[in-house]
C-alpha cells in the first residue's frame, strides 16, 4: 500500500500577505518541503501556487524514479 501524501497550507508573511507551503511524503517519509518565493494577497492564491509547485516536485520525483535503475 502506497503512503504518499501532499500537505498544502499558507502562512501569513510580515507584510500581511501570504506564502504558500507544501510538504510531500513518499511511503511515509518526507521527501520535500518548501514555501513559495512570492507572497500573495490571499490565502487561496498562496495555496494554489504551493499546490502547483508541489505537483511539479512530485513530477520531477517520478521522472527521477523512472530514470534510476534502483527506482529511487
Amino acid at each position: 500500500m502506497s503512503r504518499n501524501s501532499v500537505s498544502i497550507w499558507s502562512e501569513e508573511a510580515p507584510d500581511g500577505r501570504f506564502v504558500g507551503c507544501y510538504r510531500i511524503l513518499h511511503q511515509g517519509i518526507q521527501i520535500a518541503q518548501d514555501r513559495t518565493t512570492r507572497a500573495y494577497a490571499t490565502r487561496n492564491e498562496a495555496e494554489e501556487a504551493a499546490r502547483s509547485v508541489a505537483s511539479l516536485a512530485m513530477d520531477n520525483r517520478s521522472n527521477a524514479d523512472f530514470a534510476s535503475p534502483q527506482g529511487f
